[in-house]
């Protein structure tokens, strides 16, 4: 379901372990919640620079997104099943949410 209000688009998006609106922000499970501000706050941004496992910093930008999602993300199969289910996700303006659901969820399934 989308809207524009103000020029920005405001979603619902329901995943299996996860959902994000802007009224409720974002759950992951019983215990995770972010409210819409704080990732709207960073959502917009044209780059981000991100470290895996304490690894290099790396620049994330919509050019280089797709080549660099299955780096990011692709050790977490629960990501990918959320791809499946919402494809959009895919999308780079989605990065922040699926940057969060994957370091709640992926670290819960690897024990972390």
């Amino acid at each position: 379901m989308h809207s524009v209000f103000d020029g920005i688009e405001k979603t619902r998006i329901d995943g299996n372990r996860f959902s994000f609106s802007h009224d409720d922000g974002l759950s992951i499970g019983p215990d995770f919640n972010k409210n819409y501000d704080e990732i709207y706050e960073k959502i917009g941004f044209s780059s981000y620079y991100v470290s895996k496992n304490g690894g290099q910093l790396v620049k994330v930008k919509k050019d280089n997104y797709k080549v660099l999602f299955k780096t990011l993300f692709g050790d977490c199969p629960a990501i990918g099943q959320e791809i499946e289910r919402n494809p959009d996700l895919m999308k780079f303006k989605y990065f922040t949410i699926v940057a969060e659901v994957h370091n709640q969820v992926c670290q819960v399934e690897a024990g972390l």
